[in-house]
């Protein structure tokens, strides 16, 4: 990260002893009411206390005073750490990379991803002119509103069609399906499978596609959404934003898996597909989560253990790998043994006696 974090929003430059005092008091107090104390940035207090830990009172000093014309040597450990999260996700960006790196304990600036990168050989998109802004809306809770939507592509010279299922407000794939044909039947399937495991959707949306939509009155799937009582939501000719959230996830995958994958059969690509919804929900950081949540964190609920999780690793060395999450818990309910895995339900047996 440099130094950028020695001086203060404001325009306040600290001295070494001052950031010492601050990192004593951090260390007694906690970060979150240091920063409300000296009304400084906690991403500045993190940085400073990673300095001191690395480099001592060094660390500590005005980096602007060692700017020459020559840029610093980049450590090898920092070339290592961004590298091999380039292997692991080869659609990931520099801001992408620098998000997946401090979710494991390590701050890398952009400028420096992005001048590794380019130094191995990669070929960075250049900087887009800023999109047009649209008013952009999030649910409020999981499965307040889920996405639908299709992409198409070829297996060899078999056209085949990914439906992919996304819970709004944690982006959170809950299903796909992998087909040969538009089967509305099959869709369905996929969409009941999900409402099983994760619970039901209270609306859907979805664009005005044949398959999603009768032009001439009620289609099969709409029919379906409204025996299971999920409000459907249609978005607006010629906005395709509405749905931008699962557009974004569609072109994600075909850049990161699809069109980099030469899958030998349809059983091999859902395997693939499979692996990398994994991946998606519940390893790699997503931009549209502060780019330090992967979206299982928001859709299971994990967001308070997360910062708690990521303030000690900064404070006290712990590795965000290490940290453990409750994603096993059993209860008696009305009789049943309740047993909750990964955010689904399983009920074992039930009492005789109740």
């Amino acid at each position: 990260m440099g130094q950028r974090n020695s001086s203060h929003p404001s325009g306040k430059h600290y001295s070494v002893a001052e950031k010492k005092e601050i990192i004593q008091f951090a260390e007694t107090n906690g970060v979150p009411a240091t920063a409300e104390k000296y009304q400084m940035s906690k991403t500045s207090i993190y940085g400073w206390i990673k300095a001191y830990q690395e480099k001592g009172d060094a660390g500590l000093e005005d980096g602007r005073q060692n700017n020459s014309g020559n840029s610093a040597q980049i450590p090898d450990w920092k070339r290592k750490k961004v590298l091999e999260v380039k292997e692991t996700d080869p659609g990931f960006g520099p801001s992408q990379i620098r998000g997946q790196l401090r979710r494991e304990g390590v701050t890398i600036s952009i400028k420096t991803i992005r001048k590794i990168l380019q130094e191995a050989g990669y070929e960075l998109p250049k900087r887009h002119q800023p999109k047009k802004e649209y008013i952009r809306f999030e649910a409020s809770r999981p499965l307040e509103l889920a996405q639908i939507d299709i992409c198409e592509f070829f297996i060899h010279k078999l056209k085949v069609f990914l439906v992919l299922l996304l819970d709004d407000f944690s982006r959170f794939l809950l299903n796909f399906c992998l087909l040969e044909q538009c089967n509305m039947a099959l869709i369905e399937q996929m969409v009941r499978d999900a409402i099983k495991r994760y619970g039901k959707m209270e609306q859907l949306v979805s664009d005005r596609g044949f398959v999603f939509h009768g032009w001439r009155g009620i289609n099969a799937f709409e029919r379906f959404l409204e025996s299971e009582d999920v409000y459907h939501i249609h978005t607006s000719p010629y906005h395709p934003q509405t749905i931008g959230k699962i557009e974004a996830v569609n072109k994600n995958i075909q850049k990161e898996l699809i069109r980099q994958v030469e899958f030998v059969s349809v059983a091999d690509a859902r395997e693939k597909i499979t692996d990398w919804i994994w991946r998606y929900n519940y390893h790699r950081v997503h931009q549209g989560l502060d780019g330090l949540c992967v979206p299982a964190d928001r859709f299971h609920g994990w967001l308070p253990e997360i910062e708690r999780g990521m303030a000690k690793m900064v404070e006290n060395g712990i590795d965000l790998c290490s940290r453990q999450i409750n994603l096993f818990n059993i209860s008696l309910n009305n009789g049943k043994i309740e047993l909750t895995i990964m955010g689904r339900k399983v009920y074992i047996q039930e009492s005789p006696h109740c």
